[in-house]
């Protein structure tokens, strides 16, 4: 109908996974060299982190300081759907037990470990859909946190056999430079204020020149896992 607006550039981003593969490894060497090497660069710098999978007495033990991790992320949002209350993850562990995996990711600081990442998924019919996230952006460039973030999603999603990992909306480029390629959502929204349909418009406008084009370009596994899909 006229009266409802269609939002543009409404993408998720997803990457399918060979039966093949069984290991991080097999992943990478289906990657060109270029994205190769680049892969285990930034895994190779991770080496200084340590990654746990949380259960759901550290979920609660690291609950403030998962929700300050997740609430940096939110605020470079350019839209933001709310905020979580800190006992959202802890809640949602308590309810899909095992089908909901928490990991963290720690550093030692003066033989202390601090928490500088957490990720989490739901596991469900073949499918790994990562859900929230939270990161230290101070830490980001000195561990590549977010890239290896997303590795280690491709790493979880093989090591639980499933077909496909769904990564989301955001960051597109960066999830298409390890694989993944573009889901185009149709959203539908109609608003009975003037003034708020203008916001939207600008905030849309401002979403749409965040996402920039380069992810279209990337293609970084070999000619034979597109032949395969």
């Amino acid at each position: 109908k006229k009266e409802y607006q269609r939002m543009d550039s409404d993408i998720a981003m997803h990457l399918n996974i060979p039966s093949v593969w069984k290991t991080f490894e097999d992943y990478q060497n289906n990657l060109k060299r270029k994205y190769r090497n680049r892969a285990k660069s930034t895994r190779k710098g991770f080496g200084q982190v340590t990654t746990r999978a949380l259960d759901i007495n550290e979920i609660i033990s690291y609950k403030k300081e998962m929700h300050d991790l997740y609430k940096q992320v939110t605020k470079n949002q350019v839209v933001s759907m709310g905020e979580l209350s800190e006992d959202y993850i802890a809640e949602l562990k308590k309810s899909l037990g095992e089908k909901y995996q928490v990991t963290g990711f720690f550093i030692k600081e003066n033989t202390v470990e601090k928490m500088i990442a957490f990720s989490s998924a739901i596991i469900h019919d073949g499918v790994h859909d990562m859900n929230y996230i939270g990161f230290d952006y101070a830490m980001n460039q000195k561990y590549s946190l977010y890239f290896n973030m997303l590795f280690h999603c491709v790493e979880c999603a093989i090591g639980n056999r499933c077909s496909k990992l769904l990564l989301g909306r955001t960051a597109l480029e960066a999830k298409a430079i390890i694989g993944c390629e573009p889901d185009y959502l149709y959203t539908f929204y109609r608003l009975k204020s003037r003034f708020l349909n203008e916001i939207v418009k600008n905030i849309t406008k401002r979403f749409e020149t965040r996402l920039g084009e380069g992810w279209e370009n990337r293609h970084p596994f070999k000619a034979e896992y597109y032949e395969g899909q």
